[in-house]
């Protein structure tokens, strides 16, 4: 991210927030996750046995979900990254 412009930088975190902001809309809109979700939520320490569970028995709704944790983890985490970089940049000038 060092060789990013501050613009690139700026436009990147703006994506990566409106992905995060997305995705509850997102799963509002699939009864079907959000049913899964409420059973991965409630599983607990079981969560692993739930989702393999739910893997086996709708596995396009166990894709679904997989696909939106994943998406939601990876914009956090550039989220992150990027605010740390232009955090370092800002105290650089």
């Amino acid at each position: 991210m060092s060789d990013m412009s501050t613009k690139e930088l700026i436009e990147r975190l703006d994506e990566a927030r409106a992905t995060l902001a997305e995705l509850p809309s997102h799963i509002d809109q699939e009864p079907a996750i959000q049913a899964a979700l409420t059973e991965l939520m409630q599983a607990e320490h079981y969560i692993v046995a739930k989702f393999r569970q739910l893997s086996l028995a709708r596995p396009d709704v166990a894709v679904k979900v997989l696909m939106s944790a994943v998406s939601a983890l990876v914009s956090l985490h550039e989220v992150d990254a990027i605010t740390a970089e232009l955090r370092r940049r800002a105290d650089q000038n």
